[in-house]
């Protein structure tokens, strides 16, 4: 299972390089591969979930995280997957745009907890989109 980022993060279309000097307001590729981890042994869609190689590899390419609105309370995150098989065939790909705002009072929470909410979004469009889309045998 493989995490990248495509693009920097943004705020309203800056580099939050740029704008958070420390970036720790931004999910990172290992952040989100734990909770894309977590989230596919808990969804029970696969016999066994590993970072070690398997039948299938997971390839997650995180394409954008933009954090906008009035005091930057919503955040968009695009993720793209790929699953390869032994063989190098692709099996399946999709990619996912999520969304989520927070009403949080204090700026820092309000910006984690739409972090943290576009990508449980994110990866529940994952999973459902593996139950109706995933290539039948």
């Amino acid at each position: 299972m493989e995490v990248t980022s495509v693009q920097k993060s943004t705020f309203d279309g800056v580099s939050s390089n740029s704008m958070l000097a420390n970036n720790d307001m931004l999910v990172n590729e290992e952040q989100f591969k734990k909770a894309l981890i977590l989230a596919l042994e808990k969804s029970g869609l696969f016999s066994a979930v590993s970072i070690d190689k398997g039948d299938l590899d997971l390839y997650a390419s995180i394409r954008s995280q933009d954090l906008s609105g009035l005091g930057y309370n919503t955040v968009k995150i695009v993720v793209s997957y790929k699953f390869i098989d032994r063989a190098g065939n692709v099996i399946w790909l999709e990619s996912y745009e999520s969304e989520f705002g927070s009403v949080a009072f204090a700026g820092k929470t309000r910006m984690v907890e739409g972090i943290e909410g576009s990508v449980r979004e994110n990866l529940s469009s994952l999973m459902q989109g593996i139950r109706e889309r995933w290539p039948k045998k």
